[in-house]
């Protein structure tokens, strides 16, 4: 804030004006150094520490009254605060009656202030226009249009909003002046106000419009081409012509009801089947593998076991370990009693006529246990 929002073009009054806030703001506060306050200096406004700060951001505007107090006199004043939208509007253009014209960014556009706020903004209708109405367009040629009152930056962007100037059928008048008011709302901002003038005239087939024309005044093809802008092709729509009269045209492929038109129509109705077949094989085939290497691995080829066991002192009737190899015997050698260890001679005590050793003789001498029934020595 400035001296001049306070008290305009007035002379200064002599020494240090004090100001004092009498009405606080509705949806704001004034601020000195970043803090709320209700009175502050001429030195601190001429320093530019003096703020308004926006609190509720539910209103494009708000005002605040003052008393300001000075040598020279005492005066009272209201401050108006209005925000501004920070908005490229194209004013100026002129649209014939009867079409329906694309509003793109050429003609209205956000994208600065969805670059600082990081967000969407939203354009809502406060007044609409007397001679047109703003409408959303199809991606399909074949779609009608459909009556709006908000739309968006991306929208716009997409090709997606329109503005249907209506004819009155009064051909004969000059051109007309129209305009809708619009709130212009984004992210952590208050809304702003803005709005976009135009003119109306009868549609000329030999005039080159500056807007992307959509569809045409109703009645037989005039004669001429009316000029397409150049984003038309870019955003996907066809370009709106018109014939001359005596020239053949030729349907367009999609037009024809061709197998292309039919898949352009029903796009989701054939992928989304697709993809589930392919879901469901991305399942099953795992799976089959997966049971397929398990029945694999899992047979081995392992010697029959006997019914029933045999008993004592018969012989089965089928082997259950191997048999082998005659050749591969073990060789049987003939092992004469352990004299001693080593090649010396044997120590004394130990030859055939030496007394035994009395530690051997404890074991020895200890007598077998009695055998019970069904037992033997091995």
């Amino acid at each position: 804030m400035s001296h001049r929002h306070l008290l305009g073009a007035s002379q200064r009054g002599t020494g240090n004006t004090l100001y004092r806030i009498t009405t606080d703001p509705r949806f704001g506060q004034v601020q000195v150094n970043q803090r709320p306050t209700r009175g502050f200096s001429q030195k601190q406004l001429d320093r530019g520490e003096v703020t308004f700060t926006f609190t509720d951001l539910t209103s494009p505007e708000d005002n605040f009254q003052f008393l300001a107090t000075s040598r020279a006199a005492n005066r009272t004043g209201v401050v108006n605060v209005t925000v501004r939208a920070l908005v490229k509007a194209q004013p100026g253009s002129v649209w014939p009656r009867g079409t329906t014209a694309l509003l793109d960014t050429s003609i209205l556009d956000a994208s600065e202030l969805a670059n600082r706020t990081k967000s969407v903004p939203v354009f809502k209708i406060h007044r609409a226009p007397h001679g047109s109405r703003l409408v959303r367009v199809s991606r399909d040629p074949g779609q009608p249009t459909t009556p709006i009152e908000t739309f968006s930056q991306s929208e716009l962007e997409q090709g997606l909003v329109g503005l249907e100037v209506l004819d009155a059928g009064e051909t004969d008048q000059p051109l007309q002046s129209d305009s809708f008011v619009f709130e212009l709302a984004a992210a952590g901002v208050p809304p702003a106000l803005a709005s976009l003038g135009y003119s109306t005239e009868p549609y000329n087939a030999s005039k080159a419009y500056s807007v992307t024309l959509l569809t045409g005044p109703p009645g037989p093809p005039p004669q001429g081409t009316a000029r397409s802008h150049p984003n038309a092709s870019e955003l996907g729509m066809p370009p709106t012509t018109w014939p001359i009269p005596g020239a053949t045209t030729s349907p367009s492929p999609v037009e024809g009801g061709t197998f292309l038109s039919f898949i352009e129509a029903n796009m989701f109705s054939i992928i989304i089947p697709i993809c589930l077949i392919f879901l469901l094989l991305a399942l099953i085939l795992p799976l089959l593998f997966y049971l397929h290497k398990r029945n694999k691995t899992g047979k081995h080829h392992v010697q029959g076991i006997p019914n029933s066991k045999a008993k004592n002192g018969a012989v089965p009737d089928q082997e259950t370990f191997r048999r082998t190899d005659p050749n591969q015997g073990i060789p049987l050698t003939t092992v004469n009693a352990l004299e001693g260890k080593g090649t010396g001679p044997p120590p004394q005590g130990t030859g055939p006529g030496a007394p035994p050793d009395p530690e051997l003789l404890q074991y020895c001498q200890t007598s077998n246990p009695p055998l019970r029934n069904n037992q033997y020595w091995v």
